[in-house]
């Protein structure tokens, strides 16, 4: 008994399961698009702020590039590139 019990306490997630999907980690980038000056992150920056390894913000950044709403500026910089953050665009919270 005291083996499951430990078993199930080393099962336990420290954050909801939502708090990692991309749904909501793009909510929170956006937030930090909104933010930023002239729309420019630093994509190591974000990864710490968020939380997260920086494989999920480039799954993030890969999406908005091919739909053409940001643009890579260096290796770790990307810039919004379509004027202002569309309203609305992280849904509702």
């Amino acid at each position: 008994m005291i083996q499951c019990q430990t078993f199930t306490e080393t099962l336990k997630v420290t954050k909801p399961r939502f708090d990692a999907s991309l749904v909501y980690l793009t909510r929170k980038f956006m937030d930090l698009v909104k933010t930023a000056p002239d729309g420019v992150l630093d994509l190591n920056e974000v990864a710490t702020t968020l939380g997260v390894r920086k494989r999920r913000v480039y799954d993030i950044t890969n999406v908005l590039d091919g739909i053409h709403l940001i643009q890579k500026r260096s290796k770790n910089l990307i810039q919004w590139v379509t004027g202002q953050v569309i309203l609305g665009i992280t849904g509702p919270k």
